[in-house]
């Protein structure tokens, strides 16, 4: 698991945005307290059970370190206590011929959402539709209104929106301060299609900022959606905007996080070069 992604994860509803610690330290000198599971867990735990977050089991891992599985934001993650039980450890754990022990602890001790489940609630997720109605093929993607990369797939997708496909955006709001009030202001806009295009058309790529002017006191129903999405992205396991999320042609549900490569667009979209040459006339 990419330490980045997971941290981001643990500590989403403390910090809206991404952190990029190896090692959390939470240093303390309080006792030990019990997790939820009845077993007892390190005092550097404990700031994670009160921001809201499960302690769902524990395991024996490599290097006398003990493994947590913590549930947060709909998603389990495995964190490593050190024997001091002040410290956690996030990260990957290699063994001495380099071999990734994360996936192999995921296997036995995670619980891996259903991703039927999880399309069918992006379904009735709040988005906003770009793009014909009666669609060829439909796309999600999360996106932060302030995110250079998302711009770079709002440009990218022009085509294939213009030859048929729907783009349905969901919108979050952490990467900068100004994010959340943006992220509201196209959920809030009576033309939410008619905001995304402003605030990509007058984005500046060079501050990283989006185009449009951000709710400066955002209505509460309006930030609880964006927390809602921002949870749904990461139970699909997004590391990040814009994370893409599709039905292949077998119907078996993809996700993409990061700008794909422009070469990927087709398959990701189902459109492939000649529909948008013919469709774009």
């Amino acid at each position: 698991m990419n330490p980045s992604v997971l941290s981001w994860h643990l500590m989403h509803d403390v910090k809206l945005g991404i952190l990029a610690a190896f090692v959390i330290v939470v240093g303390s000198s309080s006792a030990a307290t019990l997790g939820s599971s009845g077993s007892e867990t390190p005092a550097a735990l404990a700031s994670l059970v009160q921001h809201g977050y499960e302690i769902k089991r524990s395991f024996p891992a490599a290097g006398g370190l003990t493994g947590w599985v913590v549930n947060g934001n709909g998603r389990e993650h495995i964190v490593y206590s050190l024997q001091d039980g002040r410290h956690l450890m996030v990260g990957t754990l290699l063994d001495e011929q380099g071999h990734n022990l994360n996936t192999d602890y995921e296997d036995r001790f995670v619980s891996h959402p259903d991703p039927t489940a999880l399309y069918d609630k992006l379904q009735h997720a709040r988005f906003i539709a770009d793009g014909p109605d009666k669609s060829k093929s439909v796309i999600y993607v999360f996106l932060d209104p302030n995110c250079v990369y998302c711009h770079a797939a709002w440009v990218a997708l022009r085509p294939y929106v213009a030859a048929g496909l729907q783009v349905r955006w969901v919108p979050v709001g952490f990467l900068k301060p100004s994010s959340l009030g943006r992220a509201a202001a196209l959920l809030e806009s009576a033309a939410p299609a008619d905001a995304l295009r402003l605030n990509e058309e007058r984005f500046n790529v060079a501050t990283e900022d989006g185009g449009l002017p951000p709710l400066i006191a955002p209505p509460s129903e309006t930030v609880k959606v964006l927390r809602e999405n921002s949870d749904l992205m990461a139970a699909f396991g997004g590391t990040g905007t814009p994370t893409i999320v599709w039905k292949d042609t077998d119907g078996k549900i993809r996700i993409e996080s990061g700008m794909p490569p422009l070469e990927k667009l087709s398959l990701i979209t189902g459109l492939v070069a000649s529909d948008l040459k013919t469709r774009t006339k």
